[in-house]
């Protein structure tokens, strides 16, 4: 099998602006579906008590330990926010899977020739 040519100097920053723009796509899409992910949970993990903060009024927020402060405060983020930020993070995904997914084979076979010279 004989090596892949050598891309461009045009294909080269091309195919780095494809890749650099895929990946963060995805990473920013993971973030976002995982952020939500864990919005959730701490939802499902205060539970009772957010109610019964807000019945005991704003006094007792000031001698709660951070991560019940952090809790309640994202127990005040509306569904719609979340849904939202779920459907843009699998948006993200969708767009950046496929946008750095076929330059992959090419840089490989030409890093591979590059190799065996």
């Amino acid at each position: 099998m004989a090596p892949a040519p050598s891309p461009s100097r045009r294909d080269r920053l091309l195919g780095w602006a494809c890749h650099f723009t895929g990946g963060a796509a995805v990473g920013v899409g993971s973030f976002l579906i995982l952020q939500v992910h864990f919005v959730r949970l701490v939802r499902e993990e205060v539970g009772w008590g957010v109610s019964l903060t807000r019945i005991l009024g704003q006094a007792t927020f000031l001698w709660r330990s951070i991560d019940e402060k952090l809790a309640l405060a994202l127990a005040d983020v509306p569904e719609s926010a979340l849904e939202l930020s779920h459907g843009v993070g699998l948006g993200l995904l969708a767009l950046g899977f496929p946008l750095c997914t076929p330059l992959l084979p090419r840089l490989l076979a030409w890093r591979a020739g590059r190799r065996r010279r």
